[in-house]
Protein backbone atom coordinates (compact mmCIF):
# COMPACT_ATOMS: atom_id res chain seq x y z
CA UNK A 1 0.00 0.00 0.00
CA UNK A 2 1.41 3.34 -1.01
CA UNK A 3 -0.92 6.00 0.31
CA UNK A 4 -2.57 7.49 3.38
CA UNK A 5 -5.49 9.92 3.12
CA UNK A 6 -4.29 11.24 -0.22
CA UNK A 7 -0.63 11.47 0.80
CA UNK A 8 1.79 9.80 -1.52
CA UNK A 9 4.15 7.71 0.62
CA UNK A 10 6.15 6.05 -2.12
CA UNK A 11 9.39 7.99 -1.61
CA UNK A 12 10.56 7.65 -5.22
CA UNK A 13 7.43 9.36 -6.54
CA UNK A 14 7.31 12.66 -4.71
CA UNK A 15 3.70 13.03 -5.83
CA UNK A 16 4.60 13.39 -9.50
CA UNK A 17 3.64 11.21 -12.41
CA UNK A 18 6.61 12.46 -14.39
CA UNK A 19 10.04 10.89 -14.44
CA UNK A 20 8.81 7.32 -14.21
CA UNK A 21 6.79 7.89 -11.05
CA UNK A 22 3.62 6.52 -12.55
CA UNK A 23 5.33 3.29 -13.56
CA UNK A 24 6.73 2.85 -10.05
CA UNK A 25 3.26 3.38 -8.61
CA UNK A 26 1.88 0.84 -11.07
CA UNK A 27 4.36 -1.75 -9.87
CA UNK A 28 3.37 -1.07 -6.24
CA UNK A 29 -0.24 -1.89 -7.12
CA UNK A 30 0.65 -5.57 -7.34
CA UNK A 31 0.21 -5.54 -3.54
CA UNK A 32 -3.59 -5.79 -3.91
CA UNK A 33 -3.78 -8.89 -6.16
CA UNK A 34 -0.73 -10.53 -4.55
CA UNK A 35 -2.35 -10.32 -1.12
CA UNK A 36 -5.60 -12.00 -2.17
CA UNK A 37 -4.04 -14.57 -4.51
CA UNK A 38 -1.52 -15.61 -1.85
CA UNK A 39 -4.21 -15.79 0.84
CA UNK A 40 -6.35 -18.01 -1.36
CA UNK A 41 -3.42 -20.20 -2.42
CA UNK A 42 -2.38 -20.81 1.19
CA UNK A 43 -6.00 -21.35 2.27
CA UNK A 44 -6.57 -24.13 -0.26
CA UNK A 45 -3.05 -25.47 0.11
CA UNK A 46 -3.76 -26.20 3.77
CA UNK A 47 -7.40 -27.16 3.27
CA UNK A 48 -8.26 -24.63 5.95
CA UNK A 49 -11.62 -24.18 7.65
CA UNK A 50 -13.73 -21.30 6.31
CA UNK A 51 -15.30 -20.89 9.76
CA UNK A 52 -11.93 -20.51 11.52
CA UNK A 53 -10.65 -18.23 8.75
CA UNK A 54 -13.63 -15.90 9.11
CA UNK A 55 -13.60 -15.97 12.92
CA UNK A 56 -9.93 -15.04 13.09
CA UNK A 57 -10.37 -12.06 10.73
CA UNK A 58 -13.47 -10.79 12.56
CA UNK A 59 -11.59 -10.89 15.89
CA UNK A 60 -8.70 -9.02 14.27
CA UNK A 61 -11.09 -6.41 12.88
CA UNK A 62 -12.87 -5.91 16.20
CA UNK A 63 -9.57 -5.44 18.04
CA UNK A 64 -8.34 -2.75 15.63
CA UNK A 65 -11.77 -1.09 15.51
CA UNK A 66 -11.68 -0.66 19.30
CA UNK A 67 -8.07 0.57 19.16
CA UNK A 68 -8.78 3.13 16.44
CA UNK A 69 -12.29 4.08 17.56
CA UNK A 70 -11.41 7.77 18.26
CA UNK A 71 -9.97 8.10 14.74
CA UNK A 72 -13.02 6.34 13.24
CA UNK A 73 -15.44 8.70 15.01
CA UNK A 74 -13.38 11.71 13.94
CA UNK A 75 -13.23 10.48 10.34
CA UNK A 76 -16.94 9.80 9.90
CA UNK A 77 -18.59 12.43 12.16
CA UNK A 78 -16.22 15.39 12.40
CA UNK A 79 -14.73 15.60 8.93
CA UNK A 80 -17.31 13.46 7.10
CA UNK A 81 -19.84 15.19 4.84
CA UNK A 82 -23.62 14.89 4.76
CA UNK A 83 -26.35 14.64 7.38
CA UNK A 84 -26.05 12.60 10.58
CA UNK A 85 -28.06 9.82 8.92
CA UNK A 86 -25.69 9.76 5.93
CA UNK A 87 -22.65 9.78 8.22
CA UNK A 88 -24.07 6.86 10.20
CA UNK A 89 -24.79 4.98 6.98
CA UNK A 90 -21.20 5.45 5.80
CA UNK A 91 -19.92 4.39 9.22
CA UNK A 92 -21.95 1.15 9.12
CA UNK A 93 -20.81 0.63 5.54
CA UNK A 94 -17.17 1.13 6.58
CA UNK A 95 -17.47 -1.19 9.56
CA UNK A 96 -19.05 -4.02 7.58
CA UNK A 97 -17.77 -4.06 4.02
CA UNK A 98 -15.95 -0.80 3.33
CA UNK A 99 -13.12 0.90 5.23
CA UNK A 100 -13.60 2.21 8.76
CA UNK A 101 -9.90 2.60 9.61
CA UNK A 102 -7.06 2.57 7.11
CA UNK A 103 -6.47 -0.93 5.75
CA UNK A 104 -9.65 -2.45 7.20
CA UNK A 105 -11.18 -2.99 3.77
CA UNK A 106 -8.62 -5.75 3.18
CA UNK A 107 -9.90 -7.59 6.27
CA UNK A 108 -13.56 -7.15 5.30
CA UNK A 109 -12.89 -8.13 1.69
CA UNK A 110 -11.02 -11.24 2.83
CA UNK A 111 -13.64 -12.81 5.07
CA UNK A 112 -16.72 -11.70 3.13
CA UNK A 113 -15.01 -12.65 -0.14
CA UNK A 114 -14.10 -16.09 1.19
CA UNK A 115 -17.64 -16.72 2.42
CA UNK A 116 -19.10 -15.62 -0.92
CA UNK A 117 -16.52 -17.53 -2.98
CA UNK A 118 -17.03 -20.70 -0.92
CA UNK A 119 -20.81 -20.43 -1.37
CA UNK A 120 -20.39 -19.75 -5.09
CA UNK A 121 -18.12 -22.74 -5.73
CA UNK A 122 -20.33 -25.00 -3.59
CA UNK A 123 -23.54 -24.25 -5.48
CA UNK A 124 -22.46 -23.58 -9.06
CA UNK A 125 -20.24 -25.07 -11.73
CA UNK A 126 -16.88 -23.53 -12.66
CA UNK A 127 -18.32 -21.80 -15.73
CA UNK A 128 -20.73 -19.77 -13.57
CA UNK A 129 -17.92 -19.03 -11.10
CA UNK A 130 -15.73 -17.75 -13.95
CA UNK A 131 -18.52 -15.53 -15.28
CA UNK A 132 -19.09 -13.99 -11.84
CA UNK A 133 -15.34 -13.44 -11.39
CA UNK A 134 -15.03 -11.75 -14.79
CA UNK A 135 -18.03 -9.54 -13.99
CA UNK A 136 -16.62 -8.51 -10.59
CA UNK A 137 -13.20 -7.78 -12.07
CA UNK A 138 -14.74 -5.75 -14.90
CA UNK A 139 -16.65 -3.66 -12.34
CA UNK A 140 -13.40 -3.12 -10.42
CA UNK A 141 -11.67 -1.99 -13.62
CA UNK A 142 -14.45 0.52 -14.25
CA UNK A 143 -14.12 1.70 -10.66
CA UNK A 144 -10.44 2.50 -11.09
CA UNK A 145 -8.34 2.32 -14.23
CA UNK A 146 -11.00 2.25 -16.95
CA UNK A 147 -13.63 4.64 -15.63
CA UNK A 148 -12.91 6.94 -18.59
CA UNK A 149 -14.79 4.44 -20.79
CA UNK A 150 -18.14 5.37 -19.21
CA UNK A 151 -17.47 9.04 -18.47
CA UNK A 152 -20.42 11.35 -19.29
CA UNK A 153 -22.71 8.47 -20.27
CA UNK A 154 -25.91 7.01 -18.82
CA UNK A 155 -23.76 4.23 -17.35
CA UNK A 156 -21.74 6.81 -15.44
CA UNK A 157 -24.82 7.97 -13.49
CA UNK A 158 -25.81 4.37 -12.78
CA UNK A 159 -22.25 3.68 -11.69
CA UNK A 160 -22.24 6.59 -9.25
CA UNK A 161 -25.31 5.12 -7.54
CA UNK A 162 -23.61 1.73 -7.22
CA UNK A 163 -20.41 3.40 -6.05
CA UNK A 164 -22.36 5.09 -3.24
CA UNK A 165 -23.19 1.71 -1.68
CA UNK A 166 -20.14 -0.37 -2.49
CA UNK A 167 -16.75 0.14 -4.14
CA UNK A 168 -16.02 -2.87 -6.37
CA UNK A 169 -12.29 -2.14 -6.21
CA UNK A 170 -12.24 -1.93 -2.41
CA UNK A 171 -14.57 -4.70 -1.29
CA UNK A 172 -15.14 -8.45 -1.51
CA UNK A 173 -15.96 -7.97 -5.20
CA UNK A 174 -12.28 -7.62 -6.11
CA UNK A 175 -11.22 -10.37 -3.67
CA UNK A 176 -13.43 -12.99 -5.35
CA UNK A 177 -11.68 -13.14 -8.77
CA UNK A 178 -8.26 -13.20 -7.08
CA UNK A 179 -9.41 -15.95 -4.72
CA UNK A 180 -10.36 -17.93 -7.83
CA UNK A 181 -6.85 -17.43 -9.24
CA UNK A 182 -5.32 -18.58 -5.95
CA UNK A 183 -7.41 -21.73 -5.95
CA UNK A 184 -6.62 -22.35 -9.63
CA UNK A 185 -2.92 -21.95 -8.91
CA UNK A 186 -3.12 -24.43 -6.06
CA UNK A 187 -4.97 -26.99 -8.16
CA UNK A 188 -2.71 -26.69 -11.24
CA UNK A 189 0.62 -25.63 -9.77
CA UNK A 190 2.68 -27.89 -12.02
CA UNK A 191 1.30 -26.73 -15.36
CA UNK A 192 4.15 -24.27 -15.76
CA UNK A 193 7.88 -24.78 -15.50
CA UNK A 194 9.70 -22.30 -13.29
CA UNK A 195 12.08 -21.23 -16.06
CA UNK A 196 9.23 -20.44 -18.45
CA UNK A 197 7.17 -18.74 -15.74
CA UNK A 198 9.97 -16.25 -15.03
CA UNK A 199 10.06 -15.20 -18.69
CA UNK A 200 6.28 -14.98 -18.80
CA UNK A 201 6.43 -12.81 -15.68
CA UNK A 202 8.84 -10.41 -17.37
CA UNK A 203 6.63 -10.22 -20.47
CA UNK A 204 3.53 -9.61 -18.32
CA UNK A 205 5.39 -6.87 -16.44
CA UNK A 206 6.38 -5.13 -19.67
CA UNK A 207 2.80 -5.22 -20.99
CA UNK A 208 1.54 -4.02 -17.59
CA UNK A 209 3.66 -0.89 -17.95
CA UNK A 210 2.39 -0.40 -21.51
CA UNK A 211 -1.18 -0.71 -20.23
CA UNK A 212 -0.41 1.81 -17.47
CA UNK A 213 0.91 4.34 -19.98
CA UNK A 214 -2.17 3.90 -22.20
CA UNK A 215 -4.52 4.36 -19.23
CA UNK A 216 -2.57 7.40 -18.04
CA UNK A 217 -2.86 8.95 -21.52
CA UNK A 218 -6.62 8.34 -21.67
CA UNK A 219 -7.16 9.65 -18.13
CA UNK A 220 -4.96 12.67 -18.89
CA UNK A 221 -3.06 12.30 -15.62
CA UNK A 222 -0.33 14.85 -14.90
CA UNK A 223 -0.03 14.69 -11.14
CA UNK A 224 -0.58 11.78 -8.78
CA UNK A 225 -2.03 12.04 -5.30
CA UNK A 226 -3.08 8.68 -3.89
CA UNK A 227 -3.69 7.16 -7.34
CA UNK A 228 -6.32 4.42 -7.19
CA UNK A 229 -5.14 2.33 -10.10
CA UNK A 230 -5.19 -0.99 -8.26
CA UNK A 231 -6.82 -2.98 -11.04
CA UNK A 232 -5.14 -3.51 -14.38
CA UNK A 233 -5.88 -6.38 -16.74
CA UNK A 234 -2.24 -7.46 -16.73
CA UNK A 235 -2.19 -7.72 -12.93
CA UNK A 236 -4.10 -10.99 -13.26
CA UNK A 237 -1.33 -13.05 -14.92
CA UNK A 238 1.35 -11.09 -13.05
CA UNK A 239 -0.04 -12.03 -9.63
CA UNK A 240 -0.50 -15.66 -10.69
CA UNK A 241 3.05 -15.97 -11.98
CA UNK A 242 4.62 -14.17 -9.01
CA UNK A 243 3.00 -16.49 -6.46
CA UNK A 244 3.89 -19.49 -8.61
CA UNK A 245 7.57 -18.46 -8.90
CA UNK A 246 7.86 -17.88 -5.15
CA UNK A 247 6.22 -21.22 -4.40
CA UNK A 248 8.40 -23.15 -6.84
CA UNK A 249 11.54 -21.39 -5.59
CA UNK A 250 10.78 -22.89 -2.20
CA UNK A 251 12.36 -20.34 0.15
CA UNK A 252 13.26 -22.37 3.20
CA UNK A 253 11.74 -21.23 6.50
CA UNK A 254 10.85 -23.15 9.61
CA UNK A 255 7.45 -22.97 11.32
CA UNK A 256 8.67 -20.44 13.91
CA UNK A 257 9.96 -18.18 11.15
CA UNK A 258 6.69 -18.25 9.22
CA UNK A 259 4.68 -17.44 12.37
CA UNK A 260 6.90 -14.45 13.21
CA UNK A 261 6.77 -13.26 9.60
CA UNK A 262 2.96 -13.47 9.56
CA UNK A 263 2.63 -11.62 12.87
CA UNK A 264 5.09 -8.91 11.85
CA UNK A 265 3.58 -8.40 8.39
CA UNK A 266 0.02 -8.14 9.79
CA UNK A 267 1.05 -5.58 12.40
CA UNK A 268 3.24 -3.57 10.03
CA UNK A 269 0.42 -3.32 7.49
CA UNK A 270 -2.12 -2.14 10.07
CA UNK A 271 0.36 0.12 11.88
CA UNK A 272 2.13 1.88 9.03
CA UNK A 273 -0.69 4.20 8.00
CA UNK A 274 -1.41 5.60 11.50
CA UNK A 275 2.35 5.97 11.95
CA UNK A 276 2.56 7.88 8.68
CA UNK A 277 0.02 10.34 10.04
CA UNK A 278 1.88 10.59 13.36
CA UNK A 279 5.28 11.07 11.72
CA UNK A 280 3.96 13.55 9.18
CA UNK A 281 1.81 15.63 11.53
CA UNK A 282 3.52 15.36 14.93
CA UNK A 283 7.17 14.90 14.03
CA UNK A 284 6.88 17.19 11.03
CA UNK A 285 8.67 14.94 8.56
CA UNK A 286 8.16 15.92 4.92
CA UNK A 287 7.30 13.50 2.14
CA UNK A 288 10.23 11.55 0.75
CA UNK A 289 12.81 8.96 1.73
CA UNK A 290 13.20 10.31 5.28
CA UNK A 291 9.52 9.81 6.06
CA UNK A 292 9.62 6.40 4.42
CA UNK A 293 12.63 5.34 6.53
CA UNK A 294 11.06 6.69 9.75
CA UNK A 295 7.79 4.82 9.17
CA UNK A 296 9.53 1.54 8.30
CA UNK A 297 11.64 1.68 11.47
CA UNK A 298 8.68 2.75 13.63
CA UNK A 299 6.45 0.01 12.21
CA UNK A 300 8.98 -2.75 12.85
CA UNK A 301 9.77 -1.53 16.38
CA UNK A 302 6.14 -1.05 17.44
CA UNK A 303 5.16 -4.40 15.88
CA UNK A 304 7.99 -6.16 17.74
CA UNK A 305 6.97 -4.46 21.00
CA UNK A 306 3.34 -5.60 20.60
CA UNK A 307 4.41 -9.19 19.92
CA UNK A 308 6.76 -9.13 22.92
CA UNK A 309 4.15 -7.64 25.28
CA UNK A 310 1.47 -10.08 24.07
CA UNK A 311 3.31 -12.88 25.89
CA UNK A 312 2.27 -11.27 29.18
CA UNK A 313 -0.86 -9.43 28.08
CA UNK A 314 -2.70 -12.09 26.09
CA UNK A 315 -5.44 -9.75 24.87
CA UNK A 316 -2.86 -8.02 22.68
CA UNK A 317 -2.65 -11.16 20.53
CA UNK A 318 -5.96 -10.15 18.98
CA UNK A 319 -4.04 -7.35 17.21
CA UNK A 320 -2.30 -9.87 14.97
Amino acid sequence: MCSFSGWNTCPALGGSARGGGYLFTTLCRIAVPFFFVTSSFLFYDRNASVKKYVQRLIKLDIAWTVLELPFIIYKFYYIGSGSDIEKTFHLVQGLLWGESYMGSWFIHASWIGMLFFNWLTSHFKDLVVIIVCVLFFALALLDTSYNFLIADTWADKLWQKLDYFILPSESFMIAVPYFFIGRLLNQHRFLLKRKNSIWLFVVALVFLFIEAVVVRFNCKIDQLSNPRFEQFILLLPLAYLLVYILKMSGPGMNKWGTVVLRQQSTLIFLLHQPLIMFTYKVLGQSMGWTLFAFVVIESVLVASLIILCSKKVRIMKYLF
